[in-house]
This record gives structure tokens, C-alpha cells and sequence, in this order.
């Protein structure tokens, strides 16, 4: 593990969020990985609170946020708005709404047995840093390891199992965990078993756990490695140039005569 002072997310060595890029935008991994021209996007609402939920988890409950709830007939134009501001600058503003979901993922991470063993005995927020035999320098953040497992809380708007698991190759989460089973077994010798526990940010706020099933991680492991060897051949040059390539209509959208109506 690393307790060097420099901030965890400004460090140069290979991270799961840089696979995770340059997989799904290799142009922008290059311009805020690489050259650092472009800065990392902001948080959207959906990424504050799953930062939030983190926090919330992490720290034991919500008792340990520094949160303060925004006044709906407040206006922040107003002398009295820019008091209420400045007598609550130190906490972390939220709307009632964020308030009430964040109670209730609480509750329900608490009602799950899994989740709740977890939060009680495992370790959170564990930080790595290590040399890989096959991919360099590396650091990870894994939310929670206990043994023999590494966990992932994810926040989605996906409600399914299908919609989820698509989401996980969509966004290659996959092979960011594919990255963190190589840190752990780095850390403790031995690979863990990995989990995702999806907890819905929206409609009744379900918390769902989750074991990927280990053929499905050693693919992800072969991707990332296929991953990492293209960032380290990648030309931006080569990449931009790009040959003319014929395109065609898509079979759904061509016309047939006979089943028209109007």
C-alpha cells in the first residue's frame, strides 16, 4: 500500500479510470492521460452522488457526512440566501430529495445481510501501488477487500441483471476490476473472487450484489492486457488518419413497397 502524500488521482502510474478511457475515447485519453492538454471532465450529478454514497459507506452512515440540507424557499440572490451560504460553507449542500435517498440507501445496504457483514468487517477506500510483471507501474482504489474478495459499489440507473451486466462491458468496468484482481493478488498472493454490489439511484433505491464469475474475469484480464499494449503503441498521427470507409443502409431501415400503409 502506498502513505505517500501526493494526491491518490495525481499520480502517474496506470489506473483503472486511464484503461478505462482510453478504451471507450482513445483521443481524449491521450490529450488528458498523455500529452495533459485537456482537463479530467467534471463530476455530473449522478457521479456526486455516488461519491456521496461512497463517503457514506465508507465512513459508516450518514452521520459521518458533513451534509446540510438547501431551504426550498431560500433564495441564494438574496442577503438572507448569501448568510444561510456563508453560515454552512463548510458542508457539503444537498437538496431534501439527495437527503432522503441517501437515508434510504442506508437502510436498505443495512437490510442486506452480504452488504451489511461487509461494511461491519472489511476494509475500505484500500489504496495499492505496485509493479506488474506485464503492465508496469500501478495503482488502484479498491472500495472494500475481505478475505479473499475485492468489492465494488456501483451506483447505476440500471435496474436488471441484463441491463447491469451490459453496462458493465459497455463501460468496461470489467476491466477496470480485471485490473484490481491483479492489485490485490499483488497485495495478499492470492487472486480474489470479485463483487459489484449495484445500488439504484433512482425508483426505490434496490441494493443488488453481484459475483462475476471468474471465466468472465480472466477475459477481462486478457483485455486489459491487449488494452495496455495498445496505450503503449498508440499514435495519434496514425490514429487521426483515418481512409474513407463505405457505409450502408441498415437492412430495418430500407424500404419495402408492399408492407407500406399510410
Amino acid at each position: 500500500m502506498t502513505n505517500e502524500t501526493v494526491n491518490y488521482h495525481d499520480r502517474s502510474e496506470l489506473s483503472s479510470s486511464q484503461v478505462a478511457t482510453f478504451l471507450s475515447d482513445p483521443i481524449r485519453w491521450h490529450y488528458e492521460y498523455v500529452s495533459k492538454k485537456w482537463a479530467r471532465k467534471p463530476a455530473t450529478s449522478a457521479m456526486q452522488l455516488g461519491t456521496l454514497v461512497h463517503e457514506m459507506i465508507d465512513g459508516g452512515g450518514m452521520a459521518t457526512l458533513n451534509l446540510v440540507v438547501k431551504p426550498r424557499d431560500i433564495d441564494m440572490r438574496t442577503k438572507a440566501g448569501k448568510a444561510w451560504a456563508d453560515e454552512w460553507a463548510e458542508s457539503v449542500v444537498v437538496s431534501a430529495g439527495t437527503w432522503d435517498s441517501l437515508n434510504l440507501i442506508w437502510d436498505h445496504l443495512q437490510a442486506n445481510t452480504f452488504c451489511r457483514t461487509l461494511i461491519e468487517i472489511g476494509q475500505t477506500e484500500v489504496e495499492h501501488i505496485w509493479d506488474d510483471d506485464d503492465l508496469g507501474a500501478c495503482r488502484m482504489k479498491a472500495d472494500l477487500i475481505s478475505d479473499g474478495i475485492v468489492l465494488d459499489w456501483k451506483t447505476t440507473s440500471k435496474r436488471s441483471e441484463r441491463e447491469f451486466t451490459a453496462e458493465m462491458v459497455y463501460r468496461n468496468y470489467d476491466v477496470r476490476l480485471a485490473l484490481y484482481c491483479r492489485g490485490i493478488a499483488n497485495l495478499t498472493g492470492s487472486r480474489p473472487r470479485v463483487f459489484v454490489v449495484t445500488i439504484e439511484t433512482d425508483g426505490g433505491h434496490a441494493v443488488t450484489p453481484y459475483e462475476i464469475d471468474s471465466e468472465w474475469m480472466d477475459d477481462a484480464e486478457a483485455r486489459l492486457l491487449i488494452a495496455v499494449d495498445a496505450m503503449r503503441n498508440f499514435n495519434l498521427a496514425k490514429h487521426l488518419e483515418n481512409e474513407p470507409v463505405r457505409i450502408y443502409q441498415p437492412k430495418w431501415s430500407q424500404v419495402k413497397f408492399d408492407e407500406m400503409t399510410f
